[in-house]
């Protein structure tokens, strides 16, 4: 089976090798993909957003390692989730809340630490996510590392909402930039539904964007476009992940 691992470690930390090395303690013929390391430090929100955007592009029964894990060593869980199609082993604070928008959990069990030896209070992706991703993957049960509990205890989150507001003959769309990749492109909580809606129950001619800057001027963008590589300062697009995205081509 293959594991995929995010993580907010940063590309060159040795805490991503380290892990990579006990899941292949494990079992030598896993297969790890890393799927992101350089979350934003702390920020279980991107986290939960890389993480639900990804997994319509793995296949079924992969094991998705998630260490996004600002609460280590304190009281929140260590979880075993199954969805429809995959394994999460992950803390819970929230990172699997956006899952659950792509696909039906079907059940969790708390990862029992106490079956562990000289587990770190600091390192819990070593010493517990880790070894649990690889014996998930190699086809070791996961109730070997502790006991179900109710999908309605965990901690979840939902993005800020988006609100509708009629303007004259004008339909607004009110929302906000939730993260910035590293690219400096200003990513919305505004989905290609919501414009979908826009498009369809607006009488406006084309689509602005007006974004809100700290002590500064609005700054109103004037249509959608199709790509990044464009003569104009900024533009606003529809990205990857489905998402209102603000950028400024190679700026």
């Amino acid at each position: 089976m293959l594991i995929a691992f995010l993580s907010d470690f940063g590309p060159d930390s040795p805490f991503v090798g380290i892990a990579k090395g006990v899941i292949k303690s494990i079992n030598q013929e896993l297969e790890i993909i890393d799927l992101c390391h350089t979350i934003t430090p702390f920020d279980v929100m991107e986290g939960a957003i890389i993480l639900a955007s990804a997994i319509r592009y793995f296949p079924e029964d992969t094991v998705f390692l998630g260490v996004v894990d600002p609460g280590v060593g304190g009281d929140r869980r260590a979880l075993v989730v199954r969805s429809q199609h995959y394994w999460f082993v992950l803390p819970d604070n929230g990172l699997i809340s956006l899952v659950r928008n792509k696909e039906r959990l079907e059940f969790a069990i708390q990862i029992d630490i106490s079956k562990f030896h000289q587990v770190s209070h600091t390192f819990h992706a070593r010493d517990v996510f880790a070894p649990v991703a690889g014996a998930i993957a190699s086809g070791v049960s996961p109730f070997n590392f502790g006991e179900k509990i109710p999908l309605e205890v965990l901690s979840y989150f939902n993005l800020p909402g988006v609100t509708v507001e009629e303007k004259g003959d004008e339909l607004w769309l009110s929302g906000e930039v939730i993260f910035v990749d590293r690219f400096g492109n200003l990513i919305t909580n505004i989905s290609k539904e919501d414009i979908d809606y826009l498009r369809r129950y607006s009488r406006a001619e084309e689509i602005r964007v007006f974004l809100s800057l700290p002590e500064e001027k609005e700054l109103e963008i004037a249509g959608l476009s199709s790509f990044y590589d464009t003569s104009k300062d900024f533009v606003a697009i529809i990205d990857s992940f489905d998402y209102l995205e603000i950028a400024a081509p190679q700026g």
